[in-house]
Parts: C-alpha cells; structure tokens; sequence
C-alpha cells in the first residue's frame, strides 16, 4: 500500500486495540501525507470522539465535508456528536444529509431514530 493507506491501517488497527493516542498519531500522519484522504479524516474523527475530545473530533468531521461535502460518514458521526450535546437542529441537519447521500448507512437512521425520540416527535 501506499504511505498514506499504511499509516491509516495502521491508525485502525490501534484504534481496534485502544491505542487511541499512536491511532491519532497514525491518522494525522496520513492525512500529513495525503491532505485529501477522507477515510483518514473519519477515524481520526473516530478517534477524538472515543478520546472524549468532542470539538475536535467535530473539527476534523467539518474539515472532512470541506474536502467531500458529501460524506455520509462524516455526517453521520457528526450529526451523533451534535446529538449529544443536545444541538438537536444542527444533528438533524447532517443525519437527514447523510440518509440522502447513503440510504444504506445504518447509523444514520439509528441516529435519527434517537434524535426524534429525545425531540418528543416519537415515544
């Protein structure tokens, strides 16, 4: 593989073994290498969101949609970080854009179902 795809198989596999400070590391170190590497931006994202570190996890999804406005990954897990934190219009925003992008992430829609049930708009 390439340096960038190596470095990011590497960050996942750390990220398996919750080594999440080399599993940014090897992210970063990836996206150092190739500025446009979406699926090293969503771990990364992954990985400041299991490290509790949620403005900078949403950074890195909002860079992400920067270089693919269209990443239903980045909106979905995005949209699941606003949804903790009560921003329930900015949640609903990605998730309902993630569902358009990909009908079949499923996450999406379990978010969805949660951010209608915490908003009263199902029991």
């Amino acid at each position: 593989p390439k340096a960038d795809e190596a470095y990011c198989n590497l960050g996942v596999v750390y990220m398996r073994t919750n080594q999440l400070q080399k599993a940014e590391l090897a992210f970063r170190q990836a996206i150092t290498l190739n500025p446009k590497y979406i699926n090293a931006y969503c771990n990364l994202g992954k990985t400041y969101t299991l490290l509790k570190r949620l403005p900078e996890a949403v950074a890195v999804y909002q860079r992400t949609l920067q270089v693919m406005p269209q990443c239903a990954v980045a909106l979905a897990d995005l949209g699941a970080i606003y949804l903790s934190q009560q921003m329930f219009r900015e949640a609903e925003q990605c998730l309902q854009r993630s569902v358009l992008v990909d009908q079949n992430l499923g996450r999406s829609f379990f978010h969805l179902g949660q951010l209608f049930r915490a908003t009263g708009r199902v029991q």
